[in-house]
């Protein structure tokens, strides 16, 4: 089957030419590679087969309405906010409590130096009125 021949059966079962649909299916993969923070913008444009950074981005906006920078941006800050969100989950309620013994220490050892300094006062003031 020719090139052409591909393209005509193509667009007649799907009723999308094969470049819209390339080109719709890379800038949807591209959301998925954007998610991993070790990939940088240059290399997901090569892995999806284009040929330079300012196709990759032109076609991501056509799909999108936003750059490829802004979307890897939004989705960083949005794990961010998830993983603070789950480790608040998992240990805020272990940190807070540790925080609340840790006051509650502070109070007491406040309250018996005051105790100390106050039997101590009254010692002194006992002596002193011999």
């Amino acid at each position: 089957m020719s090139e052409n021949n591909l393209r005509a059966h193509f667009r007649q079962h799907f009723n999308i030419s094969l470049g819209a649909y390339l080109k719709n299916y890379r800038s949807h993969q591209a959301i998925l590679y954007l998610q991993n923070p070790n990939l940088s913008l240059t290399e997901i444009a090569f892995e999806l087969g284009f040929t330079t950074l300012s196709a990759f981005s032109r076609i991501f906006q056509q799909f999108h309405q936003r750059i490829p920078t802004h979307l890897q941006q939004a989705i960083r800050s949005a794990k961010a906010v998830r993983y603070f969100e789950e480790f608040m989950t998992r240990f805020g309620f272990f940190i807070w409590h540790c925080w609340f013994l840790r006051i509650e220490l502070l109070i007491r050892s406040t309250e018996l130096t005051a105790e100390a300094l106050s039997s101590q006062q009254s010692a002194v003031r006992e002596i002193l009125a011999y």
